[in-house]
């Protein structure tokens, strides 16, 4: 009973409240900042009502400026912490993969910068209720997952 399909969060190609669950790990924070609000109302929409939204991301904990020096720090920060477990536990391509990552996400070049509250506002103002934030283990690679259900 699972269906998955590929396309854009901002104009979702189901029927209104045609999902029991809308999951997304890794996607969102392509979304630009102006358009959030769009594809908070899209997963919204496309969900049954009680239906559940397990949201997962990289959500940093700083915002601000491209030039913002904690901004930097605390994207560099969670990069290289992630990268050197990598190295660590053997998964040196992944490794790599995340230092090539680094410039996209401080230049924000199709990485955008997602702190918590830059989802939570706009899923609060769509109707989700019982938002909740799991940190996972490893809190210092800036993963969360964002869970709610549409009221």
């Amino acid at each position: 009973g699972v269906e998955i399909s590929l396309g854009e969060g901002t104009r979702i190609p189901f029927l209104s409240g045609h999902f029991d669950y809308v999951v997304s790990n890794l996607a969102l924070h392509h979304v630009l900042p102006e358009l959030r609000p769009l594809c908070a109302a899209e997963i919204a929409r496309v969900l049954k009502d009680g239906g559940r939204l397990v949201y997962s991301d990289l959500f940093w904990d700083v915002a601000g400026d491209k030039e913002d020096l904690a901004r930097c720090r605390d994207i560099i920060d969670k990069i290289v912490a992630y990268a050197l477990y990598n190295l660590e536990i053997g998964a040196y391509e992944m490794m790599l993969f995340l230092f090539e990552q680094l410039p996209l996400h401080l230049s924000e070049k199709n990485e955008y910068v997602t702190v918590l509250k830059d989802w939570l506002k706009p899923l609060g103002e769509c109707g989700f209720a019982d938002l909740e934030v799991i940190t996972p283990p490893h809190p210092e690679f800036a993963f969360r997952i964002i869970t709610g259900r549409k009221a």
